[in-house]
């Protein structure tokens, strides 16, 4: 069960995991335009040994997304927020 903004973010975050496979840094530096919801890709910039790659997910991870970025994304940022995809408590992306 989700509960509150952190549990809604929290389970965006294990989405896109699970339906990626991409590493913890290359999900800690995820903007909001690495997401494709109409190809339904995610693209990993500077992953592993420095290279750009483009990994599929499933809608079911869009459907969480858009959950997250319509209800907790905007309660959360600041304006140091940036494009920052997954944000804390404090509205600082999670590179800071």
């Amino acid at each position: 069960m989700v509960k509150g903004k952190i549990g809604i973010r929290d389970r965006a975050i294990i989405e896109v995991f699970y339906a990626s496979g991409i590493r913890r840094n290359e999900l800690a530096n995820l903007d909001i335009r690495h997401v494709d919801a109409k190809k339904l890709t995610v693209t990993v910039r500077k992953g592993k040994g420095s290279y750009d790659r483009t990994v599929p997910i499933v809608q079911r991870t869009i459907d969480v997304l858009n959950d997250y970025l319509e209800n907790v994304g905007p309660e959360l940022a600041t304006f140091e927020s940036g494009d920052a995809l997954f944000l804390g408590m404090t509205g600082k992306n999670s590179r800071a």
